[in-house]
């Protein structure tokens, strides 16, 4: 139980005590578990822009393809 507890209250301290707004909770929990799987700082800009590529750069877009990025 200490654990849930402790999860909470750290997860209680990244979400904004002004300006809090329902639409915002699942960006404000998504970024509280990035940076606590990734909690050394360094890598998270490499870990973000591999998951923005994953998501934005995939065929399912469109925005990639092997032309594009001269690898025909």
């Amino acid at each position: 139980m200490q654990n849930v507890e402790q999860m909470w209250r750290d997860v209680h301290q990244v979400i904004p005590r002004y300006g809090r707004n329902t639409k915002h909770m699942a960006g404000n929990l998504a970024e509280f578990f990035f940076r606590h799987h990734y909690p050394e700082h360094m890598d998270r800009l490499h870990y973000f822009l591999e998951a923005c590529s994953k998501v934005y750069l995939s065929p399912k877009c469109g925005l990639a393809s092997d032309s594009q990025h001269g690898t025909e």
